[in-house]
């Protein structure tokens, strides 16, 4: 009955008593230092690229020391390389493995090089542009698309990690939504800034809200808050109101906080959303109009926000980034006459800065 039971041992590295690097962040690593990319790790681990991004923060914070940096140059010349700190965990890692195990650790993993080839977006959630995806694999063009956050999307292209990020951050300072972003990162020896569109933002709720009363009723913690990852245009802009919201009343904006239920509830995307509050996990959340709509929500206007692309210049000189463009100038009007909430220009698909 216990013929198939067989040992196995767990290696795990702690930090003034804290697990801080186990097997996955080892081969994270490891791949990382092979490959040059965080997404080529993700890929080959089969998990998703944000829990790269989780792990290796998480172990930054926790050691107070960097692991992983990243250098400029876009797809062709940009990526991701361990620190020094990065490799000593590393070596630590093997040399524990190697010792207490009598084995080398990523045996399975060895003799792989370079980045995993493909046509890649790493943006913020957007459904439009999902349409958009999705029309364009059906021409049979191969894409993946990952979900990150605005910030993370960002950061990708610039990295070299992903050929364009989908992104809606607004500038308090400027009261610009994304250009401010890209000329502070300096950007525009790699990649552009294209027009994308507006979309309808605001409050997805169960019953009928005025937005004052969805604002009033979150800081009193009469209702409960799924909130979207630290990082997404849509909790940033969240964010903004509750500080706006804490500033009206004279509050430090940490209590207005503490006093919102849910609030580190997170999820990734618009629909992930709307389906907590429609099966009653939650009570608010912030969606574009379309996710509501979808789970005949209630919903309560907040702005417009806009919606563009940073692209790599790379990625526009090949046949895969202009058939992208046309899609935005084609496309994205017909198939968002289809979908609640969104507002097309006649200039989408121009560059707008670089």
């Amino acid at each position: 009955m216990l013929a198939g039971l067989e040992p196995r041992v767990k290696l795990s590295l702690y930090y003034k008593g804290v697990e801080v690097a186990d097997r996955e962040l080892a081969e994270i690593l490891y791949l990382v230092k092979e490959t040059g990319s965080m997404l080529s790790a993700s890929r080959i681990l089969g998990i998703p690229y944000s829990r790269v991004w989780e792990r290796i923060a998480r172990a930054e914070k926790q050691l107070e020391v960097q692991l992983v940096e990243a250098w400029r140059g876009g797809r062709e010349r940009g990526g991701a390389r361990l620190t020094k700190a990065g490799l000593e965990l590393l070596r630590r890692y093997e040399s524990a493995y190697h010792r207490l195990l009598g084995a080398a650790p990523f045996t399975e993993l060895a003799g792989v090089r370079g980045r995993l080839e493909g046509w890649i977006a790493a943006s913020s959630h957007d459904l439009l542009l999902s349409h958009i995806i999705a029309w364009l694999r059906e021409k049979g063009l191969v894409i993946e698309a990952y979900w990150v956050g605005s910030t993370a999307g960002l950061y990708s292209v610039l990295m070299g990690e992903a050929h364009l990020a989908g992104l809606h951050l607004y500038d308090k300072r400027s009261r610009e939504y994304n250009k401010p972003f890209y000329e502070s990162l300096g950007l525009k020896p790699i990649a552009v800034l294209v027009k994308g569109y507006l979309r309808s933002i605001g409050f997805a709720s169960r019953r009928p809200l005025s937005r004052d009363e969805a604002i009033e009723k979150l800081l009193s913690g009469e209702l409960r808050l799924v909130n979207r990852q630290k990082g997404s245009g849509t909790r940033a802009l969240l964010d903004n109101l509750i500080e706006e919201e804490a500033l009206r009343r004279g509050i430090p904006l940490q209590e207005a906080i503490a006093g919102i239920k849910g609030y580190e509830r997170e999820v990734k995307t618009h629909l992930e959303v709307a389906e907590e509050v429609a099966n009653g996990s939650a009570d608010i959340g912030v969606v574009i109009e379309q996710a509501a709509r979808a789970y005949g929500l209630e919903y309560t206007p907040i702005w417009l926000e806009h919606y563009d692309f940073i692209v790599a210049r790379s990625f526009l000189e090949k046949e895969a980034g202009r058939q992208f463009i046309e899609a935005l100038k084609k496309q994205a009007p017909v198939i968002a006459g289809r979908l609640h909430g969104y507002t097309i220009s006649e200039d989408i698909g121009e560059i707008i800065a670089g």
